[in-house]
């Protein structure tokens, strides 16, 4: 009998589905979803079998290439997204740049940064 998986994992599992069907960063499958996240695929049955759980790994490339907040994946808050007045100017850059890798339109972010920089 599998086990009972955790808030963490169910959130995941939640949010994997939120990004599929809102095509978030391209993710427009399981398997798109993973290679963003850098996961196998094949990790996703075992998760949802309750025989493996996501790495800090996972948890932490979810948020920054999402922009999930870590407080909704561990039950602190039922706000999924992130508020992006909270997230610092390195957090951005690097949320950006990540973009920019995954071939993402990020000109608003990058004129963002450089403005409140600057302030």
């Amino acid at each position: 009998m599998p086990t009972k998986l955790n808030i963490a994992d169910q959130r995941m599992l939640t949010v994997m589905e939120y990004c599929i069907a809102n095509k978030l960063k391209g993710a427009r499958s399981i398997t798109a979803w993973c290679e963003l996240i850098e996961m196998n695929q094949n990790n996703i049955s075992n998760i949802r079998g309750g025989h493996q759980r996501f790495s800090r790994d996972h948890v932490s490339a979810v948020c920054s290439v999402f922009g999930i907040s870590a407080d909704y994946l561990f039950g602190f808050t039922d706000q999924m997204l992130r508020n992006k007045e909270s997230v610092s100017p390195i957090q951005r850059i690097k949320e950006a740049l990540n973009e920019l890798e995954h071939g993402q339109k990020t000109t608003k972010n990058v004129k963002l940064i450089i403005k409140k920089k600057a302030s």
